[in-house]
């Protein structure tokens, strides 16, 4: 189990509560904005959200008083806060954006370059090898169809990849000088 922090409380509050926590914990403006939420039907947590204080503290300090749950502010909405120290309790209010799915496509972005594209790690295998062979053809997200390239990077020799359109791979064995007459 996890227990509970400040940041997972605060987390797990709406975004109105992200205001008072910015304000010093027991301030009359934190006081006078608690009151005010809670008048909007808001449940205000006094110690922790009044006060400032530890919220993991605070809920184990009433655990151990045998409390199930904690009333509001100004008692008003009594039973109405569940006492806990699992984190599992207090999910964020703001879920996390789950990581965009990787690439099933083994050429990237274009690149600044007109007819050159990046490639994915899909283009390669588990080991950093590629799995495809100097002139392997794909067609690209954008329905370009595209070689794959392996070339020797100045001035070191380091092995590069690319992707290349015909256009492209015929403009750069024009510059190297190896274009291939028909």
């Amino acid at each position: 189990m996890q227990y509970l922090t400040d940041p997972i409380y605060r987390a797990s509050k709406p975004d109105a509560y992200q205001a008072l926590f910015a304000l010093v914990g027991g301030s009359p403006e934190r006081l006078a904005m608690a009151q005010a939420m809670e008048a909007q039907g808001l449940v205000i947590d006094k110690p922790i959200d009044v006060w400032g204080w530890d919220a993991g503290l605070i809920m184990a300090y009433r655990l151990s008083l045998g409390l199930k749950t904690a009333p509001s502010a100004t008692q008003s909405m009594p039973g109405t806060i569940k006492v806990s120290v699992d984190a599992a309790d207090y999910p964020p209010f703001h879920p996390a954006v789950p990581p965009p799915a990787p690439a099933t496509s083994p050429v990237g972005a274009q690149s600044p370059t007109l007819g050159v594209y990046t490639w994915t790690p899909a283009a390669f295998d588990g080991h950093g090898n590629p799995v495809f062979k100097e002139g392997d053809s794909v067609t690209a997200p954008d329905g370009n169809v595209v070689t794959f390239h392996i070339y020797q990077a100045p001035p070191f020799a380091m092995t590069g990849w690319e992707w290349e359109t015909a256009s492209a791979k015929a403009a750069r064995l024009a510059a190297e000088g190896t274009a291939v007459t028909q």
